[in-house]
């Protein structure tokens, strides 16, 4: 069975490239990243995916899949470490904020959370401040 942890180390950094590796031209960071972790999430067990999604990742909806999957568990891994809320910001992105109201952190694009390309970095980004 695959844990949350591990599915996220493996959709954020596809998630990254999709929405937002190459907006500079040229330049795809996380494109190799993205398809190796590609290659492991089809070798994942349908039943282990059923877990944290109700539909399996194709080609046709991978980047709706990665983008609602990676918000999902970055949230879930949020709420695991503290009682944080979130909430949409004046352009569209998911805001943090700790239970005293401060922002901990919001994300980078319209209806995302900020990006981290893995669990930990994520978990260590909590432990600074949340």
């Amino acid at each position: 069975m695959i844990t949350r942890e591990e599915l996220f180390d493996l959709v954020a950094p596809i998630a990254i490239y999709h929405r937002t590796d190459g907006i500079k031209q040229g330049t795809f960071y996380f494109k190799n990243k993205a398809v190796i972790a590609w290659k492991k999430l089809c070798e994942i067990p349908a039943e282990d995916l059923a877990t944290y999604s109700s539909r399996r990742p194709t080609l046709d909806n991978l980047s709706d899949w990665v983008k609602d999957t990676y918000d999902q568990l970055f949230w879930e891994l949020v709420k695991r470490h503290s009682d944080c809320t979130w909430e949409f910001d004046k352009w569209g992105a998911k805001k943090v904020f700790d239970v005293d109201g401060e922002e901990i952190f919001s994300g980078d694009d319209p209806g995302c959370f900020p990006w981290y390309e893995t669990s930990k970095l994520l978990r260590d980004r909590l432990d600074k401040g949340c």
